[in-house]
């Protein structure tokens, strides 16, 4: 069972290495400062001195980050309408009061839970590097 499930996790992180990789070249360059020169390829840097502490003949590398603004655009559209469950009646037995009460109960679910973290945190990811997701566990009482 255990080779079984390292092959499975091999598999899936050969699977999903080149995907990985860009999603991290790509949040590198959503934190791109000039500090970390992080939106210059190195190649680039090389050739102009920078990396190799040559002062004299160095050519600048400017790096003035506008992304962050774009990416809040997007994502502070969403905070403004967040999605949330809705329970509709589908057919005739179903009850106007009783949707109405789930959703209440849906609605206290989500506050207590703090989905509005999940759901900004899914957003976030989505528009900066491609992947953001969040998943529904349920729980039954007795």
């Amino acid at each position: 069972m255990l080779s079984q499930m390292r092959s499975r996790l091999s598999m899936a992180i050969g699977a999903f290495s080149e995907s990985r990789d860009s999603e991290l070249d790509d949040l590198r360059f959503m934190a791109g400062s000039p500090d970390n020169n992080w939106q210059w390829p190195p190649d680039v840097l090389a050739t102009r001195g920078s990396v190799q502490g040559q002062t004299v003949n160095a050519r600048p590398c400017l790096t003035i980050n506008k992304l962050p603004q774009h990416v809040r655009q997007v994502t502070n559209d969403q905070r403004q309408n967040r999605p949330s469950g809705k329970v509709i009646p589908v057919d005739d037995k179903a009850d106007v009061e009783v949707a109405e009460i789930f959703d209440g109960i849906v609605r206290h679910i989500e506050y207590i839970s703090y989905a509005v973290v999940s759901y900004d945190t899914a957003c976030d990811n989505q528009v900066t590097y491609g992947e953001g997701y969040f998943r529904i566990l349920t729980e039954y009482c007795d």
